[in-house]
């Protein structure tokens, strides 16, 4: 997408060679859109100025729209219906609106290029047209366990390609760099617990029914959790036949086999099972990747379960389905997350207390930091402004800070000097803009940032696998408001695991489904790959780009390459050294000069 501009023939003639061509155009006749099928956009003429072009999946929705002004403003709720599954775009006297989702599953990327912003909902696009270096610190940031994701969802992996922003539209007016506009806040808490299972449930039909809408097949995980599962009780009421599959866990402890099963006899689904997840994982192995649209993306979260996943894909398509349902996203919204307390201090300090003697009886959790977090009302330009402190040494952290923003941010022992003053940079510079949260309280943050993460995954899976249409309904801008708009208290349950979404879906579920039970623990076979691949792994390291680019210490890294840390549980320290580095290697081979 290329704002109303003059575009030179030689810009033209370079979009083309990737398969680019003029699809949709600006009111003055300039091209605006470029695409490989005409076919796939719809655009609507709301004045002589404007107009509005969106995905022709979501055309219904664009054409019923009664009343759509020619300015901003006035499109503000179409653009928010467009966008809880789709992109919307507008070409105004003012300038372009460019809009993707809450998720950041249809996102928007740009860059400049022959002196033109220019927009695109794939990095590959722009990455062809700019051919940019890597990014030491967007790196840098990704080797760290944990770090505030909203400051940062403007960077990708390229210097010189940007994201929008999580919530965020971008304006673009001629050939200046386009600006962030904030499209949504987290919703008041407006609904009882009655009230807001009613929503998640009718926000969860409508996504579900918006995806399947002129499919025959569509699949699902099936995994035997609550979140994959709940999904299937809501699919098997759709009209179009359910295909299902699953994974499972070397540990039998952690096997839900049975439980998928048992769901899938009760509701005569279609279950295929493949081996366990841990004998097609390739966490520590740095073979590099070879499929090109992989590497563009960056050091991929999920690379562990690429060899599952290239075996997964395929099958869904030969069992007839493109729409394949995941549960990624339940968490966040249905459990207990770090910073809930705020929130439930405005429904009673009896329910802060009580939920934190909860937590204390199920993971030894020091009560007095919850309730203290429960109290606390640091804003969140300081608490990130402390970070940095704490960062170089200057502040410490506090007990409570575990409940509040964002977790506590430090460095691993193996991390350069050079990598630290990257990240530093980075987070000084996020401070310095400013930034207004996403959500009211830690509450409302986090839940909006780890939406957006997941969406990042899915994003990523649709580059990687285009002929699936991957849904993640938890995901979903409405299904995520709904959970927000009800009473933080509705997660909490001494008798039942997630009892929102327990509540929402409790005439489909079997009985005793959502019962307390001991949660599933996969670390057993991350230990296990790790043992049998440390000793390789460390020899391998010998050759090391990471330590090329002068991110980690040679020898601390090794060493905890090979005896990870015990404060490590579930070796993710471990795990991020390794996904970076294969990546890097993998853009060696892919594209040397990107170095």
């Amino acid at each position: 997408m290329v704002p109303d501009v003059p575009v030179s023939d030689a810009l033209t003639r370079r979009l083309g060679r990737i398969g680019l061509r003029p699809v949709v155009f600006h009111a003055s006749g300039r091209p605006w859109i470029f695409g490989s099928d005409a076919h796939t956009w719809t655009q609507r003429r709301i004045s002589s100025r404007t107009i509005v072009a969106v995905p022709a999946c979501v055309e219904k929705m664009l054409n019923s729209a009664r009343s759509v002004g020619d300015d901003f403003p006035s499109m503000d709720a179409l653009a928010r219906d467009i966008c809880a599954t789709s992109y919307f775009l507008a070409s105004t006297a003012a300038g372009v609106r460019a809009q993707g989702t809450l998720s950041t599953q249809r996102h928007l990327f740009w860059s400049v290029v022959d002196g033109i912003p220019i927009a695109s909902s794939a990095l590959s696009a722009l990455h062809s047209l700019v051919e940019p270096r890597i990014d030491d610190a967007s790196l840098a940031l990704a080797l760290l366990k944990s770090r505030p994701i909203q400051v940062f969802a403007e960077r990708t992996p390229w210097r010189s390609i940007r994201a929008a922003g999580i919530g965020e539209w971008l304006h673009f007016d001629g050939f200046h760099p386009p600006r962030a506009v904030r499209w949504w806040s987290d919703p008041a808490q407006d609904l009882n617990a009655s009230e807001g299972s009613a929503e998640v449930r009718r926000a969860l039909q409508q996504t579900i029914g918006d995806s399947t809408d002129t499919q025959s097949v569509v699949s699902a995980d099936l995994s035997g959790g609550l979140d994959s599962t709940s999904l299937c009780f809501l699919l098997d009421g759709i009209d179009s036949e359910l295909r299902t599959f699953r994974t499972s866990s070397l540990n039998s402890a952690n096997d839900e086999s049975e439980r998928a099963r048992s769901v899938a006899r009760l509701f005569g689904l279609n279950l295929h099972e493949f081996p366990p997840l841990a004998e097609t994982s390739s966490a520590f192995s740095l073979e590099p990747d070879e499929d090109a649209a992989s590497v563009l993306q960056g050091p991929l979260v999920w690379a562990g379960s690429r060899g599952y996943l290239r075996t997964l894909a395929p099958e869904i398509v030969a069992q007839g389905s493109s729409t394949h349902f995941t549960g990624l996203g339940g968490d966040e919204l249905f459990d207990m997350v770090p910073g809930i307390f705020r929130r439930l201090r405005r429904e009673g300090m009896r329910v802060v207390v009580g939920a934190a003697w909860r937590l204390h009886a199920q993971h030894k959790s020091k009560p007095k930091a919850m309730i203290a977090a429960a109290l606390d009302q640091e804003p969140y330009g300081a608490y990130l402004a402390r970070s940095v402190d704490c960062l170089r040494g200057a502040a410490h952290w506090k007990r409570s800070d575990a409940y509040s923003w964002f977790p506590p941010t430090d460095f691993p022992a193996w991390m350069s000097k050079h990598g630290r003053e990257l990240v530093l940079e980075a987070f000084s510079e996020a401070v310095s803009r400013g930034p207004e949260p996403l959500g009211r309280d830690p509450l409302g943050q986090q839940v909006a940032e780890s939406i957006a993460f997941q969406g990042q995954i899915l994003r990523q899976f649709d580059e990687i696998f285009p002929e699936i249409r991957w849904q993640a309904p938890f995901t979903d801008r409405r299904v995520v408001e709904a959970a927000l708009r009800s009473p933080a208290a509705a997660r909490m349950d001494d008798r039942l695991e997630k009892s929102l979404l327990a509540s929402a879906v409790s005439d489909l579920s079997p009985p005793g489904f959502f019962d307390k039970r001991g949660r599933s623990d996969f670390t057993t076979d991350v230990y296990d790959e790790h043992r049998r691949q440390r000793v390789e792994l460390v020899r391998q390291f010998n050759e090391s780009r990471l330590m090329e680019t002068d991110l980690v210490d040679p020898d601390i890294v090794k060493s905890t390459l090979y005896e990870p840390n015990s404060a490590d549980v579930g070796l993710f320290d471990v795990e991020n050294i390794v996904v970076a580095e294969r990546w890097l290697r993998s853009v060696e081979a892919f594209a040397p000069a990107n170095r």
